[in-house]
């Protein structure tokens, strides 16, 4: 199964491998065709420039979001 989690450092984003006990089929599926495509066409890959992260920042501000807690029945 793979798994994985978003980390940000000194500006960057990366994407790490993480330990999973459960799995997602629709994550795995969607990792898996992620990884195709980048196996098979490396040269789309983008850096993330710095206007478009200065536009994601001012759109989303200070906003503290948990991503370990549930969503409540009205965001499922």
């Amino acid at each position: 199964m793979r798994s994985c989690r978003l980390r940000g450092r000194y500006g960057r984003t990366y994407i790490e491998a993480m330990v999973a006990e459960e799995g997602d089929p629709a994550l795995d599926a969607f990792l898996g065709f992620i990884e195709a495509d980048i196996k098979t066409h490396p040269e789309r890959l983008q850096a993330l420039n710095g206007g478009l992260h200065d536009r994601l920042k001012a759109l989303v501000g200070n906003v503290d979001v948990n991503l370990d807690a549930p969503l409540s029945d009205e965001d499922e």
